[in-house]
């Protein structure tokens, strides 16, 4: 009887994480936030590896918002999270592909979408979104 394979190991880790302008994110600027990172261990060779990656925020909202911070009834601003070449819809699938076993891939996360008019408008303060990552293997 043939022992089936190991399972392989999803090693997720959001590096790099950085503050931003809101000028950078206006219309379609994108401003790099963070990275996602992923390193497939306990794999087999030659094969290829996915994972579908979901984005949410704390609010469940749609756009995310950015909330100002230490204020009563504090302001929002809406944006997009981009990602893998697209924009991110908050709980939707995000596919992540072409993974292989003991090679790290790292992708960026970007801020855009930002109204030029809620940037112009905003009290100045710290903003701040907590985003919830979800990551799931696909069977490829």
């Amino acid at each position: 009887m043939e022992t089936p394979p190991e399972q392989a190991n999803y090693d997720f880790l959001i590096t790099n994480k950085q503050a931003i302008t809101l000028a950078d994110a206006v219309g379609n600027r994108k401003a790099k936030v963070a990275e996602a990172q992923i390193t497939i261990t306990n794999g087999q060779a030659n094969k290829d590896y996915g994972v579908n990656v979901i984005f949410t925020n704390q609010a469940n909202t749609n756009p995310f918002r950015l909330t100002m911070q230490n204020v009563n009834n504090p302001p929002t601003i809406p944006y997009s999270l981009y990602f893998n070449n697209k924009t991110v819809i908050p709980g939707g699938d995000n596919e992540w592909t072409g993974l292989k076993n003991g090679i790290t891939k790292s992708l960026d996360i970007q801020v855009t979408g930002v109204s030029t008019n809620d940037a112009a408008m905003a009290l100045a303060g710290s903003y701040q979104d907590v985003i919830i990552v979800n990551i799931s293997p696909l069977d490829t």
